[in-house]
Protein backbone atom coordinates (compact mmCIF):
# COMPACT_ATOMS: atom_id res chain seq x y z
CA UNK A 1 0.00 0.00 0.00
CA UNK A 2 2.83 2.36 0.86
CA UNK A 3 4.25 1.81 -2.60
CA UNK A 4 1.31 3.79 -3.96
CA UNK A 5 2.62 6.92 -2.29
CA UNK A 6 5.00 9.27 -4.11
CA UNK A 7 7.49 12.21 -3.80
CA UNK A 8 9.15 15.20 -5.36
CA UNK A 9 12.42 17.04 -5.04
CA UNK A 10 10.62 20.36 -4.76
CA UNK A 11 11.44 22.28 -1.58
CA UNK A 12 8.34 22.17 0.62
CA UNK A 13 6.78 24.62 3.02
CA UNK A 14 3.73 22.96 4.56
CA UNK A 15 0.73 24.20 6.49
CA UNK A 16 -2.47 22.47 7.58
CA UNK A 17 -5.65 24.50 7.82
CA UNK A 18 -9.01 23.00 8.69
CA UNK A 19 -12.07 24.70 7.24
CA UNK A 20 -15.66 23.84 6.40
CA UNK A 21 -16.06 26.58 3.78
CA UNK A 22 -16.81 25.41 0.24
CA UNK A 23 -16.97 21.82 1.50
CA UNK A 24 -19.75 20.83 -0.87
CA UNK A 25 -17.99 22.29 -3.91
CA UNK A 26 -14.54 20.90 -3.09
CA UNK A 27 -15.64 17.43 -2.08
CA UNK A 28 -18.65 16.81 -4.34
CA UNK A 29 -16.67 14.52 -6.67
CA UNK A 30 -16.45 11.69 -4.16
CA UNK A 31 -12.63 11.74 -4.17
CA UNK A 32 -10.68 11.43 -0.92
CA UNK A 33 -8.35 14.20 -2.13
CA UNK A 34 -9.17 16.87 -4.69
CA UNK A 35 -6.37 19.19 -5.77
CA UNK A 36 -2.91 19.12 -7.32
CA UNK A 37 -0.73 21.86 -8.85
CA UNK A 38 -1.91 25.42 -9.34
CA UNK A 39 -0.64 28.79 -10.53
CA UNK A 40 -3.46 30.79 -8.89
CA UNK A 41 -3.09 29.76 -5.24
CA UNK A 42 -5.45 26.80 -5.56
CA UNK A 43 -8.41 28.47 -7.23
CA UNK A 44 -7.93 26.05 -10.15
CA UNK A 45 -5.64 23.07 -10.69
CA UNK A 46 -3.67 22.35 -13.85
CA UNK A 47 -1.77 19.34 -15.24
CA UNK A 48 1.35 21.41 -16.00
CA UNK A 49 3.29 24.15 -14.22
CA UNK A 50 6.61 25.76 -15.09
CA UNK A 51 9.84 25.63 -13.14
CA UNK A 52 11.14 29.05 -12.18
CA UNK A 53 7.65 30.45 -11.63
CA UNK A 54 5.40 30.72 -8.60
CA UNK A 55 3.25 27.72 -7.87
CA UNK A 56 0.99 26.10 -5.31
CA UNK A 57 0.52 22.42 -4.48
CA UNK A 58 -2.38 21.41 -2.30
CA UNK A 59 -6.11 20.89 -2.28
CA UNK A 60 -8.85 19.49 -0.08
CA UNK A 61 -8.96 16.27 1.88
CA UNK A 62 -12.53 14.93 1.82
CA UNK A 63 -13.11 12.30 4.52
CA UNK A 64 -15.78 9.66 4.08
CA UNK A 65 -18.93 10.91 5.81
CA UNK A 66 -18.95 8.16 8.46
CA UNK A 67 -15.48 9.29 9.56
CA UNK A 68 -16.38 12.97 10.03
CA UNK A 69 -16.09 13.88 13.70
CA UNK A 70 -13.33 11.38 14.38
CA UNK A 71 -9.58 12.03 14.43
CA UNK A 72 -7.00 10.61 12.05
CA UNK A 73 -3.36 10.80 11.00
CA UNK A 74 -2.85 12.33 7.54
CA UNK A 75 -0.20 11.08 5.13
CA UNK A 76 1.21 12.97 2.12
CA UNK A 77 3.65 11.53 -0.39
CA UNK A 78 5.09 12.35 -3.80
CA UNK A 79 6.69 10.01 -6.36
CA UNK A 80 9.13 10.57 -9.21
CA UNK A 81 10.00 7.36 -11.03
CA UNK A 82 10.91 4.65 -8.54
CA UNK A 83 11.58 7.02 -5.64
CA UNK A 84 9.02 7.64 -2.91
CA UNK A 85 9.16 10.47 -0.38
CA UNK A 86 6.84 11.17 2.52
CA UNK A 87 6.20 14.66 3.85
CA UNK A 88 6.65 14.48 7.62
CA UNK A 89 5.28 16.65 10.42
CA UNK A 90 8.43 18.83 10.29
CA UNK A 91 7.61 19.68 6.66
CA UNK A 92 10.55 17.65 5.35
CA UNK A 93 10.56 15.16 2.49
CA UNK A 94 11.81 11.81 3.76
CA UNK A 95 12.66 8.82 1.56
CA UNK A 96 10.15 6.02 2.16
CA UNK A 97 11.13 3.58 4.89
CA UNK A 98 8.73 0.70 5.54
CA UNK A 99 10.01 0.50 9.12
CA UNK A 100 9.32 4.14 9.85
CA UNK A 101 6.30 5.47 7.98
CA UNK A 102 6.03 9.21 8.65
CA UNK A 103 2.63 10.97 8.97
CA UNK A 104 2.24 14.51 7.72
CA UNK A 105 -0.05 15.45 10.61
CA UNK A 106 -1.09 13.53 13.71
CA UNK A 107 -4.54 13.19 15.25
CA UNK A 108 -6.34 15.70 13.04
CA UNK A 109 -10.09 16.19 13.70
CA UNK A 110 -11.90 15.18 10.51
CA UNK A 111 -14.37 17.68 9.08
CA UNK A 112 -16.29 17.68 5.81
CA UNK A 113 -13.39 19.40 4.03
CA UNK A 114 -9.80 19.92 5.16
CA UNK A 115 -7.72 22.39 3.14
CA UNK A 116 -4.10 21.35 2.68
CA UNK A 117 -1.40 23.77 1.52
CA UNK A 118 1.62 21.57 0.82
CA UNK A 119 3.81 23.99 -1.12
CA UNK A 120 3.72 27.65 -2.06
CA UNK A 121 6.60 29.50 -3.68
CA UNK A 122 8.98 29.39 -6.61
CA UNK A 123 9.10 25.97 -8.28
CA UNK A 124 12.60 24.54 -8.61
CA UNK A 125 13.74 22.10 -11.27
CA UNK A 126 11.70 20.46 -14.02
CA UNK A 127 10.14 17.06 -13.24
CA UNK A 128 8.74 14.86 -16.00
CA UNK A 129 5.95 13.41 -13.86
CA UNK A 130 4.89 13.97 -10.28
CA UNK A 131 2.36 11.70 -8.60
CA UNK A 132 0.73 13.04 -5.46
CA UNK A 133 -1.12 10.85 -2.95
CA UNK A 134 -2.92 12.07 0.16
CA UNK A 135 -4.54 9.69 2.65
CA UNK A 136 -5.81 9.48 6.18
CA UNK A 137 -5.86 6.53 8.58
CA UNK A 138 -8.83 5.49 10.69
CA UNK A 139 -8.81 2.26 12.76
CA UNK A 140 -5.53 1.28 11.14
CA UNK A 141 -6.93 1.49 7.59
CA UNK A 142 -5.60 3.84 4.89
CA UNK A 143 -8.30 5.79 3.11
CA UNK A 144 -7.08 7.06 -0.28
CA UNK A 145 -8.06 7.35 -3.91
CA UNK A 146 -7.31 4.52 -6.32
CA UNK A 147 -5.39 6.90 -8.61
CA UNK A 148 -2.88 9.63 -7.68
CA UNK A 149 -3.01 13.26 -8.72
CA UNK A 150 -0.57 13.63 -11.64
CA UNK A 151 1.12 16.79 -12.86
CA UNK A 152 4.26 17.85 -14.71
CA UNK A 153 6.82 20.56 -13.95
CA UNK A 154 8.04 21.90 -17.29
CA UNK A 155 11.54 23.33 -17.72
CA UNK A 156 11.88 27.04 -17.04
CA UNK A 157 12.05 29.24 -20.11
CA UNK A 158 15.06 31.07 -18.64
CA UNK A 159 17.93 30.27 -16.30
CA UNK A 160 16.64 30.12 -12.72
CA UNK A 161 18.68 30.57 -9.50
CA UNK A 162 17.94 27.77 -7.03
CA UNK A 163 20.11 28.60 -4.02
CA UNK A 164 22.77 31.05 -2.84
CA UNK A 165 25.50 31.17 -0.21
CA UNK A 166 25.68 33.08 2.01
CA UNK A 167 21.91 33.07 2.18
CA UNK A 168 19.77 36.20 2.23
CA UNK A 169 20.23 38.27 5.43
CA UNK A 170 22.50 35.70 7.10
CA UNK A 171 25.66 36.61 9.05
CA UNK A 172 29.01 35.02 8.14
CA UNK A 173 32.07 34.89 10.36
CA UNK A 174 34.61 35.14 7.54
CA UNK A 175 35.49 38.61 6.23
CA UNK A 176 36.34 37.04 2.87
CA UNK A 177 33.63 34.37 2.50
CA UNK A 178 33.26 32.64 -0.87
CA UNK A 179 30.00 33.52 -2.61
CA UNK A 180 28.12 30.76 -4.46
CA UNK A 181 24.97 30.66 -6.55
CA UNK A 182 23.45 27.46 -7.94
CA UNK A 183 21.25 27.41 -11.07
CA UNK A 184 18.71 24.97 -12.49
CA UNK A 185 20.78 24.11 -15.59
CA UNK A 186 24.30 23.93 -16.97
CA UNK A 187 25.80 27.27 -17.96
CA UNK A 188 27.74 28.10 -21.10
CA UNK A 189 31.31 28.67 -19.91
CA UNK A 190 31.88 31.34 -22.56
CA UNK A 191 29.23 33.55 -20.92
CA UNK A 192 30.92 33.52 -17.51
CA UNK A 193 33.09 36.61 -17.11
CA UNK A 194 33.63 39.43 -14.63
CA UNK A 195 30.56 41.26 -15.95
CA UNK A 196 28.20 38.46 -14.87
CA UNK A 197 28.38 39.17 -11.12
CA UNK A 198 28.50 42.42 -9.16
CA UNK A 199 29.56 42.43 -5.50
CA UNK A 200 29.37 45.63 -3.46
CA UNK A 201 30.24 46.28 0.20
CA UNK A 202 28.40 49.06 2.01
CA UNK A 203 31.74 50.48 3.19
CA UNK A 204 34.20 48.69 0.92
CA UNK A 205 32.52 49.67 -2.33
CA UNK A 206 32.84 47.54 -5.47
CA UNK A 207 34.68 44.28 -4.77
CA UNK A 208 36.89 42.56 -7.29
CA UNK A 209 37.82 38.91 -7.06
CA UNK A 210 37.99 35.54 -8.83
CA UNK A 211 34.78 34.39 -10.55
CA UNK A 212 34.66 30.77 -11.72
CA UNK A 213 32.23 28.16 -13.02
CA UNK A 214 31.73 25.15 -10.74
CA UNK A 215 32.62 21.63 -11.80
CA UNK A 216 28.92 20.82 -12.18
CA UNK A 217 28.62 23.71 -14.69
CA UNK A 218 25.51 24.83 -12.78
CA UNK A 219 27.07 27.06 -10.15
CA UNK A 220 29.12 30.25 -9.96
CA UNK A 221 31.76 30.84 -7.29
CA UNK A 222 33.23 34.22 -6.38
CA UNK A 223 36.12 34.76 -3.96
CA UNK A 224 36.77 38.41 -2.99
CA UNK A 225 40.42 39.48 -3.29
CA UNK A 226 40.33 41.49 -0.06
CA UNK A 227 38.74 41.40 3.37
CA UNK A 228 35.47 43.15 4.13
CA UNK A 229 34.89 45.26 7.22
CA UNK A 230 33.42 43.68 10.34
CA UNK A 231 29.68 44.36 10.51
CA UNK A 232 29.51 45.28 6.82
CA UNK A 233 26.51 44.49 4.61
CA UNK A 234 27.38 42.91 1.26
CA UNK A 235 25.16 43.14 -1.84
CA UNK A 236 25.40 40.56 -4.64
CA UNK A 237 23.77 40.88 -8.08
CA UNK A 238 23.71 38.45 -10.98
CA UNK A 239 23.42 40.81 -13.93
CA UNK A 240 20.40 40.40 -16.22
CA UNK A 241 21.28 39.04 -19.65
CA UNK A 242 24.88 38.27 -18.69
CA UNK A 243 24.60 34.47 -18.60
CA UNK A 244 23.52 31.86 -21.11
CA UNK A 245 22.99 28.12 -20.72
CA UNK A 246 24.15 25.16 -22.76
CA UNK A 247 20.55 24.60 -23.89
CA UNK A 248 20.49 28.11 -25.38
CA UNK A 249 18.33 29.76 -22.71
CA UNK A 250 19.43 33.02 -21.10
CA UNK A 251 19.31 34.68 -17.71
CA UNK A 252 16.59 37.15 -18.61
CA UNK A 253 16.04 38.78 -15.22
CA UNK A 254 18.55 40.02 -12.68
CA UNK A 255 18.83 38.44 -9.25
CA UNK A 256 20.08 40.14 -6.07
CA UNK A 257 20.51 39.36 -2.40
CA UNK A 258 22.58 40.55 0.56
CA UNK A 259 24.28 39.20 3.64
CA UNK A 260 26.32 40.53 6.58
CA UNK A 261 29.85 40.10 7.90
CA UNK A 262 29.95 39.35 11.61
CA UNK A 263 30.70 42.31 13.87
CA UNK A 264 34.10 42.38 15.59
CA UNK A 265 34.38 41.64 19.31
CA UNK A 266 36.56 44.00 21.33
CA UNK A 267 39.81 42.35 22.57
CA UNK A 268 39.86 41.29 26.23
CA UNK A 269 42.68 43.67 27.13
CA UNK A 270 40.75 46.60 25.63
CA UNK A 271 37.74 45.80 27.78
CA UNK A 272 39.97 45.52 30.82
CA UNK A 273 41.62 48.87 30.06
CA UNK A 274 38.28 50.61 29.80
CA UNK A 275 37.08 48.98 33.03
CA UNK A 276 40.28 49.98 34.85
CA UNK A 277 39.96 53.57 33.64
CA UNK A 278 36.34 53.64 34.73
CA UNK A 279 37.27 52.30 38.18
CA UNK A 280 40.04 54.91 38.45
CA UNK A 281 37.58 57.67 37.62
CA UNK A 282 35.16 56.35 40.25
CA UNK A 283 37.93 56.33 42.86
CA UNK A 284 38.83 59.90 41.97
CA UNK A 285 35.23 60.99 42.34
CA UNK A 286 34.83 59.08 45.57
CA UNK A 287 37.83 60.65 47.33
CA UNK A 288 37.75 64.14 45.82
CA UNK A 289 37.87 66.69 48.71
CA UNK A 290 34.68 68.62 49.17
CA UNK A 291 34.77 72.43 49.24
CA UNK A 292 33.11 73.76 52.40
CA UNK A 293 30.87 76.81 52.08
CA UNK A 294 31.31 79.36 54.94
CA UNK A 295 28.40 79.69 57.30
CA UNK A 296 27.10 76.16 56.86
Amino acid sequence: MAGRFVSTLLGVIALLVCTASMAQENCASGQIFRGGASIDSGATFVPEINAGGSGFIGGNLCPIQIHVGRSADIYVAFEIGPTIYFLNDSNELIVYDSNNLMPYRFNVPLTDSIALSLFSGVIGEAIAEVKLHVAYVVDGEFQLDAQPINFTVNPATSITPLSVFPEQDTVVSSSRAEIKIHFDRALDASSVDDNALSVFGRWSGVLSGALSLGEDKRSLRFLPDRDLFAGEQVFVTVVAGALSAIDGSEFAGGYSWSYWVESATAPWHSKRSRLSLRAYQVRRLRYKPMALTPGI
